[in-house]
């Protein structure tokens, strides 16, 4: 009897050596992209207050660096959602979701280092 104590001693040292091991081997670095999409959501309402009845519609985003819309210089970047392209916005209960940068990517000189202003068409 007292010969199998050491034994189990020794399988379970063996298994919790292993186990270390194992973690050690596995707790490498994960080298992961930087997304390059910014999330937008939003809620859409008819002029009285109520919902914009469900289905696709079309919408145009684009970042400026100034808050005149007037201003055709100030617009940095523009992506549209166009029904034709088949990349038109559901829209469920007034709600939207989407991800900007997924059809037009930003250009590297937009490099979010200061405040812009996002325009939705």
């Amino acid at each position: 009897m007292k010969q199998l104590i050491p034994t189990y001693r020794f399988i379970l040292k063996k298994w919790i050596f292993v186990l270390i091991l194992g973690l050690c081997l596995n707790a490498y670095p994960v080298f992961a992209a930087i997304s390059t999409n910014i999330n937008s959501q939003g809620v859409l309402s008819q002029s009285d207050g109520s919902a914009l009845t469900d289905g696709m519609y079309e919408m145009k985003f684009s970042i400026w660096n100034c808050d005149s819309y007037t201003n055709t210089s100030c617009q940095l970047w523009e992506e549209e959602y166009a029904n034709g392209d088949g990349n038109a916005i559901s829209i469920t209960e007034g709600y939207y979701n989407v991800y900007l940068g997924s059809i037009v990517p930003f250009p590297y000189t937009l490099t979010f280092d200061v405040p812009y202003y996002l325009g939705i068409k």
